[in-house]
């Protein structure tokens, strides 16, 4: 048989329940094929030996269970990287950092996408993980579904993703020569590139824009994350928890790159060639429906839900249908999508955002009363928190005294 098998990573580092969450869900999952090699790679803590010993008596019943413990923190970067270049060894691995859940399903999926598209230049990887929320902008994510199960973006994958020996070893070569090459000119948010040097995340994505290739980005998350607080999480939040695919498919449909639907790092639609927009060929036309891009990509006409007074558009579309882009596509008549030339819009500002009729469509006309109710009620918590510290910290400080 000439099908990859990849290894399963989980990438450990003072999280101990995380540790065990995740790997509890892994051991829960469905294996077609025994022999299926874990690694359990544990980066130094004062927490490595309860990692390991929670490791050990969870066990793991499908092939090699391997521990790597470092003597020195190698830091999440280094450490990632470390566990991408165990795909010299195993051919392919799954790696999955701690504050992660995964499906039942996960590994039957993997499987068959890796072997599916390993031969394909365009790919730089599998994901496991499929965003519901555009954290650059601010707005939900829902991508165009067709007959298959999977589409193509150029997202920053760090939630579960699966790459080939080959797949990793381009990424190495162009990371190892990345200061040579000019990355400001990449049409990406400008806030990835605030992301601190402990992210291995904003050099993947600059690899994968600046070279044009995609992640195999599965409709439905067969990862999700659970932002734990840690070493870039000051606290808790449900921002990227997304719905997870509660069983274990053993059939799944992939499309061929000409026949998939493609999303840009700004979560806006690639469209091809042949799709014409009032008569102009979509390719000539930077989507910026989000209002975060930085430049119009050399395009000369521009998609936008945000003009100016005196601003004159060369036509304009409803706000009906959902994912937003289709307005365009169907051609709905209406207002508050608007096309227009790039010499008119002049210089894109990625801080223009979109207009306050978009994210009250996103936000599904939520009415303003439930905003004001919310916003009282975050309000008053966070005052009663203050106060019930300030209260604890006086009755300490006399206690103290005494």
């Amino acid at each position: 048989m000439n099908d990859i098998i990849p290894a399963i990573v989980l990438v450990g580092y003072n999280r101990p329940l995380c540790i065990e969450r995740l790997m509890k869900s892994v051991v829960e999952a469905e294996y077609l094929f025994e022999n299926v090699p874990l690694i359990v790679s544990i980066d130094c803590s004062d927490k490595s030996d309860e990692i390991e010993r929670i490791v050990r008596e969870i066990g793991w019943n499908h092939g090699e269970l391997r521990i790597i413990r470092y003597p020195k923190k190698q830091g999440l970067k280094q450490h990632i990287l470390l566990c991408g270049d165990l795909s010299e060894i195993y051919g392919a691995v799954i790696v999955l950092e701690d504050d992660l859940l995964v499906s039942k399903g996960f590994y039957n999926y993997a499987i068959k996408a890796v072997n599916f598209y390993k031969y394909n230049k365009d790919i730089c990887g599998v994901a496991l993980y499929s965003h519901a929320w555009n954290g650059f902008a601010g707005l939900p994510f829902h991508p165009v579904h067709n007959e298959y199960d999977v589409f193509l973006g150029q997202f920053s994958i760090t939630w579960g993703q699966c790459w080939t020996a080959t797949q990793w070893k381009q990424f190495r070569n162009w990371y190892g020569r990345f200061e040579e090459e000019e990355i400001h000119d990449i049409n990406i948010p400008r806030s990835i590139y605030d992301w601190g040097d402990q992210s291995w995340g904003k050099y993947f994505v600059f690899y994968l824009v600046k070279n044009k290739k995609y992640y195999v980005i599965p409709y439905e998350s067969l990862s999700t994350n659970c932002s734990e607080i840690g070493e870039h999480n000051t606290q808790q939040n449900a921002a990227y928890q997304t719905y997870l695919l509660d069983a274990a498919k053993k059939n799944y449909i992939f499309p061929l790159i000409e026949e998939a639907i493609k999303y840009d790092i700004c979560c806006e639609r690639i469209f091809e060639s042949n799709l014409l927009i009032h008569g102009i060929n979509a390719k000539d036309i930077c989507l910026n429906l989000n209002g975060i891009k930085r430049n119009n990509e050399g395009k000369n006409y521009i998609l936008t839900t945000k003009k100016s007074d005196g601003e004159k558009s060369i036509a304009e579309f409803g706000l009906q249908l959902r994912p937003i882009e289709q307005n365009v596509v169907k051609d709905v008549e209406g207002t508050g999508i608007f096309l227009m030339t790039a010499k008119q819009r002049g210089n894109l500002d990625e801080n223009m955002g979109c207009s306050l009729q978009r994210r009250s469509f996103e936000f599904f006309d939520l009415y303003w009363r439930h905003f004001l109710s919310l916003s009282f009620m975050i309000v008053k918590n966070k005052i009663k928190d203050k106060l019930r510290n300030l209260l604890m910290g006086h009755y300490v400080n006399r206690n103290i005294e005494k």
